[in-house]
Protein backbone atom coordinates (compact mmCIF):
# COMPACT_ATOMS: atom_id res chain seq x y z
CA UNK A 1 0.00 0.00 0.00
CA UNK A 2 1.29 3.45 -0.56
CA UNK A 3 1.47 6.45 1.95
CA UNK A 4 -1.24 8.29 -0.29
CA UNK A 5 -3.69 5.23 -0.60
CA UNK A 6 -3.50 4.84 3.31
CA UNK A 7 -3.79 8.78 3.94
CA UNK A 8 -6.95 8.64 1.54
CA UNK A 9 -8.04 6.03 3.84
CA UNK A 10 -7.38 7.09 7.16
CA UNK A 11 -9.31 10.31 6.07
CA UNK A 12 -11.97 8.66 5.10
CA UNK A 13 -12.49 6.52 8.27
CA UNK A 14 -11.95 9.66 10.21
CA UNK A 15 -14.73 11.44 8.61
CA UNK A 16 -16.92 8.24 8.46
CA UNK A 17 -16.65 8.06 12.42
CA UNK A 18 -16.35 11.71 12.94
CA UNK A 19 -12.73 11.08 14.41
CA UNK A 20 -10.10 13.82 14.35
CA UNK A 21 -7.48 13.59 11.81
CA UNK A 22 -5.35 16.77 11.81
CA UNK A 23 -2.94 16.17 8.71
CA UNK A 24 -3.69 17.77 6.05
CA UNK A 25 -1.14 16.36 2.68
CA UNK A 26 -0.09 13.01 2.30
CA UNK A 27 3.60 14.26 3.05
CA UNK A 28 2.52 15.25 6.36
CA UNK A 29 1.20 12.05 6.93
CA UNK A 30 4.04 10.13 5.28
CA UNK A 31 6.58 11.64 7.18
CA UNK A 32 4.88 11.30 10.63
CA UNK A 33 4.16 8.01 9.82
CA UNK A 34 8.15 7.23 8.56
CA UNK A 35 8.91 8.97 12.45
CA UNK A 36 6.48 6.90 14.00
CA UNK A 37 7.44 3.01 12.96
CA UNK A 38 8.63 2.26 15.85
CA UNK A 39 5.60 2.98 18.35
CA UNK A 40 3.36 1.43 15.33
CA UNK A 41 5.60 -1.62 15.81
CA UNK A 42 5.39 -1.62 19.47
CA UNK A 43 1.34 -1.60 19.46
CA UNK A 44 0.86 -4.57 17.73
CA UNK A 45 1.58 -4.06 14.09
CA UNK A 46 4.23 -5.71 11.19
CA UNK A 47 5.32 -3.36 8.94
CA UNK A 48 7.47 -3.90 5.97
CA UNK A 49 8.65 -1.52 3.83
CA UNK A 50 8.85 -2.14 0.16
CA UNK A 51 11.76 0.00 -1.72
CA UNK A 52 10.44 1.04 -5.12
CA UNK A 53 12.65 2.38 -8.04
CA UNK A 54 10.92 5.49 -8.66
CA UNK A 55 11.21 6.58 -5.24
CA UNK A 56 8.68 5.64 -3.45
CA UNK A 57 7.89 3.09 -1.05
CA UNK A 58 5.26 0.94 -0.47
CA UNK A 59 3.89 -0.51 3.04
CA UNK A 60 2.38 -4.06 3.79
CA UNK A 61 0.91 -3.14 7.19
CA UNK A 62 -0.61 -6.04 9.36
CA UNK A 63 -1.72 -6.70 12.77
CA UNK A 64 1.13 -9.24 14.54
CA UNK A 65 0.00 -12.18 15.48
Amino acid sequence: MLASDLFVALRRVAKEFNLSFPMTSVQQFAQRFSNDLTAIREAGFEITINELRSRGRTYDVRRAQ
